[in-house]
């Protein structure tokens, strides 16, 4: 109980809001075939599609004007006067007003050429596995041990 409730203030001071701690009633009046003494509730938590948000991010980014340019590793990244970033791949230097530093796992090494020393990566990944579709229906929404 003292982990979760360490928990809600990380998240209140990170601005998260609608977190509580509930009783085993609470919970089972939200999660009937889950069992527990407590949990932490968040009122304003879901899960989205990973792949087909991203899609959707970059379609609309598209839409707007933005350019895709899919394996061209950047090297070297330098900044002029005027604020422009100069990005130097194996195939030319392309020069943008803006970096989305989305290199994933090389994060780090992007955020170091932008002049973001130390950037610290924090790897996490997770997975929802139901493996039988009868059990779908008792979990209307993510549990977590």
């Amino acid at each position: 109980m003292e982990t979760l409730r360490r928990t809600i203030r990380q998240g209140e001071a990170n601005g998260a809001s609608g977190l509580e701690l509930i009783d085993s009633k609470r919970l089972h009046e939200l999660v009937p075939a889950v069992v527990g003494e407590f949990a932490m509730f968040s009122h304003n938590s879901g899960i989205v599609d990973p792949f087909n948000y991203t899609i959707a991010l970059a379609e609309n980014a598209h839409a707007n004007g933005a350019d895709y340019f899919f394996d061209h590793e950047v090297t070297a990244i330098e900044r002029d006067a005027d604020g422009i970033y100069a990005l130097t791949t194996p195939h030319g230097i392309f020069h943008t007003r803006w970096v989305v530093n989305s290199a994933g796992l090389g994060c780090g090494r992007i955020s170091d050429m932008l002049g973001i020393k130390g950037y610290k990566i924090i790897g996490s990944k997770g997975d929802y596995i139901i493996l039988d579709k009868r059990t779908g229906p008792l979990l209307p929404m993510p549990v977590y041990p």
